[in-house]
């Protein structure tokens, strides 16, 4: 998204941008509250739910892009979601 310098040399931000950062921070609130953190772990943890058909239950946690591709060629559902900074 385009940012403009402003006379202060603080950066501009759009509005469309910043109702994208609060459609993105109530999603990481929705997340968190309502997911297991797996940590480094979820890729191992997306596999065991999808093969071992435990009951479905959201996680969430870290992937490499490597992980990431091998979970969807395996026909796992899987989405990459950017998480805002907390102090934003």
């Amino acid at each position: 998204m385009p940012q403009l310098k402003t006379k202060s040399n603080k950066i501009a931000v759009s509005k469309k941008e910043k109702n994208f950062q609060k459609k993105l921070n109530k999603l990481q609130e929705f997340v968190e509250k309502n997911c297991e953190y797996v940590g480094e772990k979820f890729a191992q943890e997306a596999r065991n739910i999808h093969y071992d058909k435990k009951k479905s239950k959201g996680i969430y946690g870290k992937a490499t892009p490597e992980q990431t591709n091998e979970l969807i060629e395996e026909g796992i559902d899987v989405a990459t979601i950017p998480w805002p900074k907390k102090n934003n």
